[in-house]
């Protein structure tokens, strides 16, 4: 029976070993990295309900924020209202060529 020195098995598991620290070490670098790229995008981590909605109940929805005499940016707007992005969009943009909102 032929089989590997005992020095040659415990030479290989300090290698794996080896690489295996290497391996985490890497893997903590990424993950603080990711962890300060969510600390930088403050609101990314909310999760904003979209209903399916018509395009005339978006404006109608929009115009009763306007008409409470609110300010506000898209972003509120849309976790306000709770339509699809696109569609807040356009309609946004009407109001405006409308001239009942303007930015501020």
């Amino acid at each position: 029976m032929i089989r590997p020195r005992r020095g040659s098995k415990l030479r290989q598991l300090e290698q794996d070993v080896g690489a295996l620290r290497s391996r985490v070490d890497s893997l903590h670098r990424d993950v603080e990295r990711l962890r300060e790229n969510a600390d930088a995008s403050p609101g990314d981590d909310q999760v904003i309900v979209v209903r399916e909605m018509s395009k005339e109940e978006v404006r109608a929805r929009v115009l009763g924020i306007f008409d409470q005499g609110v300010t506000t940016d898209i972003a509120e707007l849309h976790r306000l209202v709770g339509c699809d992005i696109g569609v807040l969009n356009e309609v946004l943009n009407e109001l405006m060529a409308e001239r009942h909102i303007e930015e501020a």
